[in-house]
């Protein structure tokens, strides 16, 4: 009896660890090469957090492509994704959303796009929009939605990036550039590590208790 309360206890603990992991925002750091207002090498990142994920929906492009789109409803605040590229200098204003699309293509393959833009006002005024489309030879981007991005499937990267900023009509800031990708790489949170650990212990618990039953039965 004890060890089957044991065995329930740790499934279901079990159970919570993986819906928490999912909760947890995903980290990616990339090596790209710019063109534009930044000519070379550049390196940035970019954090999705599902959480902040508002609404979800399919939808088929005009050439019968099929869409899933998760998008951030602009009064939910602005952190869906949030990036860091070279000079980059955050300010405050209106949010348009942030998105990420989903594409399944017709040679079989599939594209996977994050996206998020902001304007602003009160007294400066511009616009700051970040663009980044994964590409697949294969449907995995489209179908395999957890994990979020399957590094291990990725055949292309390209991305585009505009920053203009003017304080009482003076342009302080004026940058545009696109930028292919050369690699990708997953940056575990300290959360996530903690998780995967916890769950690592909760697995033993597990085949101990499935030891315990048995021996118990044989007894």
């Amino acid at each position: 009896m004890r060890s089957s309360s044991l065995l329930t206890a740790a499934s279901l603990g079990l159970a919570a660890l993986v819906s928490q992991a999912q909760a947890v925002p995903l980290s990616y750091n990339f090596d790209a090469i710019a063109t534009g207002d930044i000519d070379g090498p550049i390196s940035g990142s970019f954090t999705v957090d599902l959480a902040r994920v508002w609404n979800s929906y399919d939808l088929t492009t005009p050439e019968g492509q099929p869409l899933f789109v998760q998008f951030e409803d602009p009064e939910g605040g602005f952190g869906m994704i949030d990036w860091t590229l070279p000079g980059d200098q955050r300010t405050t204003g209106s949010i348009w959303g942030a998105t990420i699309s989903r594409a399944k293509l017709a040679n079989g393959g599939s594209t996977l796009t994050v996206a998020t833009s902001a304007a602003f006002s009160r007294g400066a005024s511009g616009e700051q929009v970040f663009s980044l489309t994964y590409t697949s030879d294969t449907d995995i981007l489209y179908t395999l939605r957890h994990p979020f991005l399957s590094l291990n499937d990725i055949t292309s990267a390209t991305g585009s990036y505009k920053h203009y900023y003017a304080l009482f009509g003076e342009v302080s800031i004026d940058r545009e550039f696109s930028f292919t990708v050369s690699s990708t790489s997953a940056v575990p949170e300290p959360s996530a590590i903690a998780l995967l650990l916890a769950g690592v212990a909760m697995s033993g618990l597990l085949i101990i208790a499935g030891r315990q039953r048995r021996t118990v039965r044989r007894g």
